[in-house]
């Protein structure tokens, strides 16, 4: 038994749409003897397929305003590969790191050093650099 195209692409259709879950559309399709990248085509070509949510469940967390809890997203090209900086292969690892690694000093977006587990930057004013820009010892 097999289904013909318009039957296929109704079934994306209500994946799409929430009426089929995509656990059923994949189990129906892998029993008809189509492949994983023909079936991962069928739902690519229908409407985007969102992850469907549990009916009924309560909505995890409402922020009350922007940066006020929830969900950390970080949206890199690429995903960060491990949490340790000492072992980091680029930036996009250090920046995922931030999240359990404070670092001593910060740099802002004018090259001015900002002290986040330092106590003070080092300066001339502050007897932490001499004069000729050396450190103090």
């Amino acid at each position: 038994m097999g289904l013909e195209e318009q039957e296929l692409r109704a079934w994306g259709q209500r994946v799409a749409h929430g009426a089929a879950s995509r656990r059923q559309f994949m189990r129906t399709m892998l029993g008809l003897g189509l492949a994983g990248p023909v079936i991962a085509d069928l739902l690519a070509t229908s409407a985007p397929a969102v992850a469907q949510d549990t009916p009924g469940a309560p909505q995890a967390f409402t922020p009350t305003r922007r940066g006020g809890g929830g969900k950390l997203r970080l949206l890199f090209w690429d995903a960060p590969t491990i949490l340790n900086d000492h072992f980091a292969s680029g930036g996009k690892d250090r920046e995922a790191s931030r999240i359990v690694y404070e670092p001593l000093v910060a740099v802002d977006p004018e090259g001015q050093f900002i002290p986040i587990l330092a106590a003070e930057i080092h300066s001339i004013e502050n007897g932490g650099r001499a004069p000729d820009d050396t450190w103090a010892l």
